[in-house]
């Protein structure tokens, strides 16, 4: 975290910040006030002594520049936008072997035997992308970063269908046309077997926290 402090001069409500935004955008702010510029930088007005001025006073701007984590490696951080300084990481370009698998246009056929009245294209997505864990404290002892193959374009088809008691239906049909490797959410509960779990006097505890193991951990 980069902190600055920067004195300025005082405007007709004194003392005052002058600060001009972003947007090359002129700002006045009292003492004690915080305001934003854009989702990583955080400002507050705080008064300062100084001698040079009539009231032994002068206002000055402490600035608080927001660092994002480093992103797991083989994924990238999409740009800030206004909402979120650190957006979540996601998987780069080259993180996997996500690819589309053109499919055979056919109909669609649900349980009930209808059927639409023309063909559609069945693509797939198929691949194998990267996934990390590492390890920290609390109560899962890891830190998951996960990816999987997913359709990031495609085509939202309303398709009509005819069934064999004469009844018509609609329904929605997604054509695939491009896949990539995409950031999900890992389990929160993680699979802890073939883990051990060792209390700070060396001793085993049961992994499921019925009962405490007296032998020394190898």
């Amino acid at each position: 975290m980069f902190i600055q402090f920067l004195f300025i001069p005082t405007s007709s409500i004194c003392p005052s910040c002058f600060y001009i935004n972003s947007k090359n955008d002129t700002e006045y702010h009292a003492p004690n006030t915080t305001w934003t510029d854009g989702s990583c930088l955080k400002l507050k007005c705080e008064l300062t002594v100084n001698p040079c001025y009539p009231l032994n006073q002068s206002a000055q701007i402490k600035t608080e520049h927001i660092i994002c984590d480093k992103c797991p490696t083989g994924s990238i951080r999409p740009p800030a936008n206004d909402k979120e300084c650190c957006p979540p990481c996601e998987p780069g370009p080259s993180s996997g072997n996500c690819l589309l698998n053109k499919g055979k246009f056919d109909y669609i056929k649900t349980k009930e035997n209808c059927t639409s009245r023309i063909k559609y294209q069945h693509n797939t997505c198929r691949g194998t992308c990267e996934s990390t864990s590492t390890s920290t404290y609390g109560e899962t002892g890891l830190d998951s970063f996960c990816a999987c193959c997913q359709p990031s374009v495609g085509k939202l088809w309303t398709a009509t269908l005819d069934c064999p008691n004469n009844e018509v239906r609609s329904t929605n049909f997604f054509e695939i046309r491009a896949c990539r490797c995409r950031q999900f959410k890992c389990v929160s509960e993680q699979d802890k077997s073939g883990m051990e779990e060792i209390n700070e006097k060396g001793q085993v505890v049961d992994i499921n926290q019925q009962s405490v193991g007296r032998r020394r951990r190898r």
